[in-house]
């Protein structure tokens, strides 16, 4: 998986270096996912969906929520 050919991409504008390993990780992700959608033409939030998750109402007692 290629990252970009951005010549500032490798630079961590002061972040610690834990942080900026995760903001490459989440890159990473997202272009696993971007090539996921191009290569079988269903993106992984379609196919999450097609299981029928239970839909969240917004609730912020935990008991619900954890329901």
């Amino acid at each position: 998986m290629a990252l970009s050919t951005d010549p500032e991409a490798g630079h961590n504008y002061g972040l610690p270096d834990s942080a900026f390993r995760e903001i490459e990780n989440l890159v990473q992700l997202m272009q696993a996912h971007i090539h996921a959608i191009s290569t079988n033409g269903k993106s992984l939030y379609g196919e999450f969906r097609t299981h029928k998750p239970p839909l969240f109402d917004g609730s912020t007692k935990p008991w619900v929520a954890e329901s």
